[in-house]
């Protein structure tokens, strides 16, 4: 075949491509282009391919507007709670249900007044549902709600909170955590945190009193496997003593006296790695005795771990662990010193993961990663992992690469109308399209061979190829393989039209002669 014959079956190399001196480049005619014209024409025709990791998947309920909190249930369908008011091309006020593959539950509509910030999911699969709103399911409850597992509200729960609820947990015993900027719940004065039982009572016995800033507020609110709760928010002030927006308390409610990282402006996310130590994000840029912008670790015992310092350039609003303890970040524009808009990763020793670049245009306020590893994002985006996706998207945990030997290549002779792309994981047939392969802006025709194993040959009836430069490309997230999508592959080739005479050679520029004292 031409593909064979012009070597598109092969690996090649992201890297700028130059022409080695004295390189044979096979045609009909097996011509031999100086090594003086392959340079010429590598350095003036043969640019760099780009493949970005662009890991979006075909996952999009389309929300019109933000999405501010995302919880996965056991049986992997998906909570989603926000400022919208349609998501799932269906009207759905705030709060909403959506299968795994995206479609919308529509037997799932509570019907929230306000936003929705928070939602946690119980044991039991009840769900807990926290915000703005003063009515839910029909009812009027304020700032804290649960529903049953199918959407219905759940009568006998009525916490009654007196402002808004930020952020909800639950105990291994079935209690619930809840913080906010309110400063009564249950009937009896709490000041930006409080537990319930799990009827929905107040837990009398646990009141650690943030206060601060003019009131104490709770943002973030974390259990540890040992059942001591990390509490993040703004306050100058918990259990009685001074703790600058950060502090843990001790199951019973009182203050762990040896954990005070003294963080200089407000945390809004927490997440506990499985070694123990703890992510904090937010707006800070000290904590610990130390300079960190907008993301720090902690050690067990709340001292500083030195030696993660991502420097973020703005506010950090989500934090998530992946299973292979890579850490997902969501908000700033940039992290480790590179743009990595509205979210990025990093390894566990918190360098940025360079292979993860989903290029939100707008802020992540919500992460959650699915049992599979894939990763749900929420925020104000419109745009993430190379498609237009409206405030909410799945991404896989990794993308395929894409790769041909024609790129960077001078290929003389027949114009090819075959051309085979290499990946890295296998694709699948059923998400491949003739279209997704275009070379100088027009697609492949409707002859696909999918090679078995990790390469696909696109077909043209007649060939796209046009003497000199030429670019081949494919969109990010063109079709599925291996565990996510392609990622987008750009890469240019150039084509000698048979019997063109190449460029002459060029002339040195004559230097001028000195001229004698």
């Amino acid at each position: 075949m031409l593909a064979e014959t012009f070597g598109l079956r092969s690996s090649f190399s992201t890297r700028r491509s130059t022409a080695s001196a004295g390189r044979r480049l096979v045609g009909e005619g097996g011509s031999l282009i100086t090594a003086l014209y392959a340079l010429l024409v590598a350095l003036l025709v043969c640019l760099p391919s780009t493949s970005r990791a662009q890991l979006v998947d075909s996952f999009d309920p389309n929300a019109n507007n933000d999405v501010r909190a995302i919880a996965v249930q056991a049986d992997g369908k998906i909570l989603v709670g926000g400022f919208f008011t349609s998501i799932g091309g269906q009207t759905r006020n705030r709060i909403a249900l959506l299968n795994p593959d995206g479609s919308l539950v529509a037997s799932f509509d509570p019907n929230a007044n306000q936003v929705v910030r928070a939602i946690a999911v119980q044991a039991d699969g009840k769900i807990l549902v926290g915000g703005d709103f003063t009515s839910i399911g029909g009812q009027t409850r304020n700032y804290i709600a649960r529903l049953n597992p199918g959407g219905s509200f759940e009568a006998s729960f009525d916490p009654n909170a007196n402002s808004i609820v930020r952020a909800i947990a639950v105990q291994a015993d079935g209690k619930i955590l809840v913080g906010g900027t309110f400063t009564s719940i249950g009937g009896q004065t709490r000041n930006g945190i409080a537990r319930l039982n799990p009827d929905g009572s107040l837990d009398a016995s646990f009141d650690p009193n943030a206060n601060g800033r003019p009131i104490g507020a709770v943002f973030a609110v974390e259990v540890q496997a040992d059942g001591k709760i990390l509490v993040g928010g703004s306050f100058t002030g918990i259990g009685g003593q001074i703790r600058n927006n950060i502090a843990r308390l001790n199951p019973d409610g009182s203050l762990d006296a040896s954990f005070d990282p003294n963080a200089n402006f407000f945390v809004e996310a927490l997440a506990v790695q499985a070694d123990g130590k703890i992510l904090v994000g937010g707006l800070f840029s000290s904590i610990g005795g130390q300079t960190r912008n907008g993301i720090a670790r902690l050690n067990s015992d709340g001292s500083l771990d030195a030696s993660f310092d991502p420097n973020a350039n703005g506010q950090v609003h989500s934090l998530a662990v992946q299973a292979d303890s890579k850490i997902l970040v969501g908000g700033f524009i940039s992290i480790g010193g590179q743009t990595y808009n509205g979210i990025a990763r990093l390894n566990s020793d918190g360098s940025v993961d360079a292979s993860f670049d989903p290029n939100a245009n707008d802020f992540v306020f919500a992460i959650a990663v699915q049992a599979d590893g894939k990763i749900l994002v929420g925020g104000a985006f419109q745009f993430i992992g190379g498609q237009p996706r409206n405030r909410i998207a799945r991404l896989t945990a990794t993308a395929c690469s894409v790769t041909s030997t024609v790129c960077g290549r001078i290929i003389v002779g027949t114009a090819p109308t075959d051309f085979t792309v290499n990946l890295s994981d296998p694709a699948d047939p059923a998400t491949v399209q003739a279209s997704d392969l275009t070379v100088n802006g027009t697609p492949a025709d409707n002859d696909i061979i999918v090679n078995g194993d990790q390469s696909v040959t696109f077909h043209f009836n007649t060939s796209p190829v046009v003497g000199g430069q030429n670019t081949m490309h494919i969109p990010a997230g063109a079709f599925n393989c291996g565990e996510g999508s392609v990622q987008e592959f750009t890469c240019t080739f150039f084509y000698r039209v048979p019997g063109a005479t190449p460029p002459p050679r060029p002339r040195p520029t004559p230097h001028p002669r000195p001229t004698p004292p």
